[in-house]
């Protein structure tokens, strides 16, 4: 089954397809699709299913980060993300150093937390699990699951050496011209 609508966002026309549906009245039982796909920002983890130490304070505070910035409210976006970046600070810092300003919080937040171990961590992560394919023992090898994991793994390293710093700098370089305009 399926049917055409307008955005109430955006105004453009969107397809829904309802498919696995039941017809014993109860719709619960099938799934619905539209396209195109959302533009929506949606989060990068689901804290409903990812095992995670974020708190749900601050999983709140990022989940109403991106409901603002899906509403086109740069400015609150930008609070909000401050915020956030306040309230992470405050999570991983002892209580006498969550007084602190926020630049303050931020010079000290590499003294109470190892920032180099999480990818010392996810490489070695890697080069054991190259080892389990390199070298032949039935009783030990990479399946979907594991290589899956290890492509996600590398996913984020590249990201962290590569492309993260760029867009670091480039968002510093255009934060210092709006501010210099």
């Amino acid at each position: 089954m399926n049917t055409r609508s307008r955005c109430t966002g955006c105004g453009k026309e969107s397809k829904f397809i309802y498919i696995d549906y039941d017809l014993t009245d109860k719709p619960e039982f099938g799934k619905i699709f539209i396209h195109p796909d959302s533009k929506r920002r949606t989060s990068i983890i689901d804290f409903s299913k990812t095992n995670s130490s974020l708190n749900q304070g601050l999983q709140k505070a990022y989940e109403s980060a991106l409901n603002v910035y899906n509403v086109g409210e740069w400015t609150a976006t930008s609070v909000l993300c401050r915020r956030l970046l306040e309230g992470i600070t405050q999570d991983l810092l002892p209580d006498e150093k969550k007084k602190y300003n926020l630049n303050k919080r931020l010079t000290e937040l590499p003294k109470h937390l190892d920032l180099q171990k999480p990818i010392l961590t996810l490489a070695d992560a890697l080069r054991k699990g190259g080892n389990l394919g390199a070298h032949f023992d039935l009783d030990k090898t990479p399946d979907k699951k594991i290589t899956s994991q290890m492509l996600d793994l590398l996913d984020y390293l590249i990201e962290y050496i590569y492309i993260l710093p760029n867009q670091i700098d480039n968002l510093h370089t255009e934060i210092e011209d709006l501010a210099n305009k």
